[in-house]
C-alpha cells in the first residue's frame, strides 16, 4: 500500500534569475507541496505566469524556499 505523503506549505522571498540576469529582486510567493523540489517547481510557475516569461526558459530562485510551519489541527 502506498503511503500518502502530507501537503506543507512553503516560502520564498528572494531574487530570481533568467539565464545570468536578475529578472526580480525580491519576489515572494507561497505554495503547498509534498516536498521542496515541488514547492520550487510551483513558485518558478507562480513566476512564470506573473511576469509572463515562456515554460521553457530557466527561471532560477536565487535564495532558500522556506518551511511554514503549520500547527496541529484540533478534532
Amino acid at each position: 500500500m502506498e503511503s500518502k505523503k502530507e501537503k506543507q506549505r512553503y516560502r520564498y522571498a528572494g531574487p530570481v534569475m533568467l539565464f545570468d540576469s536578475v529578472v526580480a529582486t525580491d519576489f515572494k510567493a507561497e505554495t503547498w507541496a509534498i516536498s521542496p523540489g515541488k514547492a520550487r517547481c510551483n513558485i518558478c510557475y507562480q513566476f512564470r505566469k506573473k511576469a509572463n516569461i515562456a515554460d521553457h526558459l530557466p527561471v532560477i530562485l536565487a535564495a532558500e524556499i522556506q518551511l511554514i510551519p503549520t500547527s496541529p489541527t484540533l478534532l
